[in-house]
C-alpha cells in the first residue's frame, strides 16, 4: 500500500538493508562480483555534496523495501537540467504494493523541487515488469541506448 510507505534519504544506520537491496538489483543486471563497489556507492549517497543522490521506501515498521539512486544532468537541447534516474529496485517480496509507483513519485517530487525539466531512465528490453510500471508515467521513447568502454 503506497499510502503506508514513505521515502527518505539514506542514513549511515541503513548500510546493511541499502547493501541488500542493491546486490539483488545488481544481481537482476548480472552485474559481475568484480564489478561491483557497494562501498563507494554508498559513499556516494551520503556525501551531501556528491552528484548522486538516493532515496529509500520505507514501511511503517521501519523495514527498507526499496531503493532509487538518481541525479541531476544537464540536457543541452533544451538548455535545462533534467533528473537521471540510475537505479530503482524493490525487494522482491512486496511487489505488486506500488512501491516502485511511490518511489519514482518520490524522485518526480525532487525534480520540481530542483527545477529539473524531466526525469529519464534506461532500462532491459527483457524488463517486462518494470517496463509495466514505467508504461505507466509514459511511453517508452524511440531512443536506442549504445554504451562503449573508453579502453576499447
Amino acid at each position: 500500500m503506497t499510502g503506508t510507505i514513505t521515502c527518505r534519504a539514506p542514513r549511515p544506520e541503513d548500510r546493511a538493508r541499502w547493501g541488500e537491496l542493491f546486490t539483488g538489483y545488481l544481481d537482476f543486471y548480472n552485474v559481475p562480483e568484480e564489478d561491483r563497489d557497494l562501498d563507494m556507492v554508498w559513499g556516494w549517497l551520503l556525501d551531501p555534496q556528491h552528484l548522486v543522490r538516493g532515496l529509500l521506501a520505507v514501511q511503517p515498521s521501519g523495514e527498507i523495501v526499496g531503493l532509487a539512486h538518481f541525479h541531476e544532468m544537464p540536457y543541452t537541447l533544451r538548455a535545462s537540467r533534467i533528473c537521471y534516474l540510475s537505479d530503482l529496485f524493490v525487494d522482491p517480496n512486496v511487489r505488486g504494493q506500488r512501491i516502485g509507483q511511490t518511489l519514482i513519485d518520490a524522485v518526480l517530487a525532487v525534480c520540481r523541487e530542483e527545477g529539473w525539466t524531466s526525469c529519464r531512465w534506461l532500462t532491459a528490453d527483457n524488463n517486462y515488469s518494470g517496463r509495466s510500471l514505467y508504461d505507466r508515467f509514459s511511453p517508452k521513447t524511440p531512443f536506442i541506448a549504445y554504451m562503449v568502454s573508453p579502453a576499447n
